[in-house]
């Protein structure tokens, strides 16, 4: 039985005021947020929301989420200081991802210095985030310390760059599928553009764009058009290295706005 069925309850046999109906409702809340490009409610907006939906009272709904927060279906989380409710699928809260870091280590036999494990875990937690540094400070380590965790918890990664010289020394470092950003968003013959767009999103959890410092205007445009609501998007480049071809410099502009969240690798790593 499904959420939208589960909610018609008194034609089910359900009791209207059913905790099992109670957490549906609230599936269903976020489910409807979500298909309208929110990737959360405000906690008290999903709970007047449940409410209408269900005409049940508001302590149900709360014991609702209290009992979905520990089934780990659903994440409460802090924006702008305001508690809000998350679908699991759509957080990138830090989670066990600190805890995870020794194993990681020990699988890919390295050791991380203090500002990657800062960066893996910032990564995790932030939709958006730049990863930039100089030749040698350790950008490619921390890209593959990053996949094995997202490999850990289950997500869907897809990798992309700018050139076919720069998506195959990813995938050879990495191990994984890279591909250009053209090659990714692929064009469309027929009709001109990207056959992936704001109308038919990429398919993946998280991507990872290296050289990123060669991204022009249009072409950021294109991909972030494509990308999936609830993605996390990870820029990876050199920003004194490389400029676009094209019009803007992306990662640049995006690194001076000092909005998006911006790690900048600054120790060489000396390999023998």
């Amino acid at each position: 039985m499904d959420s939208f069925q589960q909610i018609r309850a008194p034609n089910l046999g359900i009791a209207k005021d059913s905790l099992i109906r109670a957490r549906a409702g609230l599936s269903y809340a976020l489910l409807e947020a979500t298909s309208n490009g929110h990737c959360a409610l405000p906690l008290e907006t999903l709970i007047e929301n449940t409410q209408k939906l269900l005409g049940i009272d508001s302590s149900l709904v709360k014991l609702a989420i209290e009992k979905e927060i520990e089934s780990k279906t659903i994440v409460c989380d802090l924006i702008e200081d305001k508690p809000c409710i998350f679908l699991t699928s759509y957080h990138w809260g830090d989670n066990n991802s600190q805890e995870l870091i020794p194993e990681i280590e020990q699988k890919l036999s390295i050791r991380l210095a203090d500002n990657q494990k800062e960066a893996i875990i910032k990564a995790l937690s932030k939709r958006l985030m730049v990863i930039t540094g100089g030749p040698g400070t350790g950008k490619t380590t921390l890209v593959k310390a990053l996949l094995k965790l997202l490999e850990l918890k289950k997500l869907n990664v897809k990798l992309c760059a700018t050139t076919g010289r720069a998506a195959k020394r990813l995938s050879e470092t990495t191990g994984l599928e890279a591909t250009t950003i053209h090659r990714l968003l692929e064009i469309n013959s027929s009709g001109g553009g990207f056959k992936y767009n704001q109308d038919n999103r990429l398919i993946c959890d998280y991507l990872i764009v290296d050289e990123s410092s060669m991204i022009d205007v249009n072409l950021f445009y294109a991909l972030i058009k494509a990308l999936p609501n609830h993605i996390g998007l990870l820029l990876v480049g050199d920003v004194d290295q490389l400029p676009s071809v094209g019009a803007g410099q992306v990662l640049k502009e995006i690194i001076s706005s000092n909005i998006i969240t911006t790690v900048r690798l600054n120790q060489i790593f000396h390999f023998y």
